[in-house]
């Protein structure tokens, strides 16, 4: 009989869902697998269309289950990015012995940052993108004790580019259409995206952006805001995307110069189709893009405007750059090969000892301490706020930390409103928020 694997998760949406989708089924010629997923989902589909595969997938199993399902597993596959819920899970980790793997879905080289401490617990480590060696954290010791142990296995799930058909045609069409697919909050997103599209449009007087994805409230009243918003078209949440590529003379992916992106398969599918990629110069960036080869790392709105200037002007340019961009994801970012790393990553595994893993020591008790668990260089901001004063830093801080969602504070206070500290410098941020906004009386 095959092993088993036994991944968790906390859901199976977006990047994540596709991921572990996918390895799980073209995995299937060499282990077994099963997906607990810890949380009610959203949107029903997805486990709907995994199950109707054939998918083994367990729903918020209770605690005896879990352990029973762990004990049978030759390897449990830890899908992690710091969300609240899996925290707390990890805080009150079963005692089983077993066999444990990380798969880390952030680069951990910003906000969710990934400390040696927590990454030493795990028998292996799966990174999903070569920049989280970059890890500025951890020493030079650490650093090679944590390439001995761990290897990149890419969270492109069933990316075969060769088999998507990429765009023929490289004619304008209806003016110039700059794209973008994802993430469309400040989370991730450059805080200075709407004014990069500006100056785009003040170089393309025929550009518009189509956007795809949940916009966020600070996005959608940047656009507001700014002078051009007629030209922008939010196409919201998007299963199927290959319209909305093809729709596109080219993308624009700008994110946050402190995000946590890794693989970044919206630029693989992006490239995938042919479209060419404008992006800034950031470390997962350039392990996916050659610059001038097969799409552009920009690093301010000067080169943004004047490369889609260039791609808007010269069809035989966005031909050349498209088509340099699928052939390199054809050719080196395929599933395939990613698949059977992660196959033999596995057996080697499969060869170690059970053992039991323990994470309060590395966590510590309460949300609020689980919460200052991965923000690294920025703890000290969140510690000295214990005393109820908020300082500009964090007001001015990673967007991340004042979102809603993608492990902010208020994320982790909607999953543990009882703890006290949390609720305190939310709050306080809150207030500290509406002074600011308050309009000044003159005197």
């Amino acid at each position: 009989m095959k092993q088993l694997l036994l991944h968790i998760t906390v859901h199976l949406g977006g990047g994540v869902g596709k991921a572990i989708l996918g390895a799980a089924s073209l995995c299937g010629e060499a282990f077994r697998s099963q997906i607990v997923v810890l949380e009610e989902p959203e949107k029903k589909n997805i486990i709907k269309d995994a199950q109707s595969a054939g998918m083994q997938i367990y729903l918020r199993p209770s605690r005896r289950f879990l352990e029973e399902l762990m004990s049978q597993s030759d390897i449990v596959i830890l899908n992690w990015w710091d969300h609240p819920l899996m925290a707390g899970f990890l805080r009150n980790f079963p005692t089983v012995p077993c066999r444990m793997v990380l798969w880390c879905h952030v680069n951990g080289c910003a906000y969710p940052y990934v400390p040696f401490r927590f990454l030493d617990k795990f028998d292996t480590v799966f990174f999903t993108s070569a920049y989280s060696y970059e890890n500025p954290l951890w020493s030079r010791e650490e650093a090679e004790k944590v390439r001995e142990k761990s290897q990149v296995i890419l969270g492109n799930g069933s990316f075969f580019p060769e088999n998507m058909a990429g765009r023929e045609c490289y004619e304008n069409q209806n003016g110039f259409v700059i794209g973008y697919v994802g993430t469309l909050n400040y989370a991730k997103l450059s805080r200075h995206f709407v004014r990069y599209c500006e100056a785009a449009a003040e170089r393309i007087p025929d550009s518009r952006f189509l956007l795809a994805g949940d916009a966020g409230e600070d996005l959608r009243r940047d656009i507001e805001e700014s002078g051009i918003r007629e030209k922008f078209l939010l196409a919201g949440y998007v299963e199927k995307v290959r319209e909305i590529y093809l729709s596109m003379d080219a993308m624009g992916y700008l994110l946050s110069d402190q995000n946590y992106g890794t693989t970044e398969n919206v630029i693989l599918e992006a490239m995938a189709y042919g479209i060419p990629v404008v992006a800034f110069d950031g470390g997962v960036e350039r392990g996916l893009i050659d610059n001038d080869e097969n799409g552009f790392l920009i690093h301010n709105r000067d080169e943004f405007a004047q490369r889609m200037y260039m791609l808007a002007r010269d069809s035989g340019l966005r031909e050349r750059i498209g088509k340099a961009g699928r052939r390199k994801v054809c050719e080196r970012f395929s599933c395939r090969k990613n698949i059977d790393n992660m196959i033999r990553a596995c057996r080697r595994v499969c060869e170690m000892e059970k053992t039991g893993h323990r994470f309060a020591d590395v966590l510590g008790d309460s949300p609020f301490e689980w919460f200052l668990c991965f923000t690294g260089k920025d703890r000290g901001l969140f510690e000295v706020n214990r005393q109820g004063w908020i300082c500009e830093e964090i007001v001015s801080a990673n967007p991340i930390y004042l979102g809603e969602r993608k492990s902010s504070l208020r994320h982790f206070l909607k999953y543990y409103p009882e703890d006290e500290w949390l609720g305190l410098i939310v709050s306080a941020i809150a207030e500290r928020r509406r002074e600011d906004a308050k309009p000044e009386v003159p005197i």
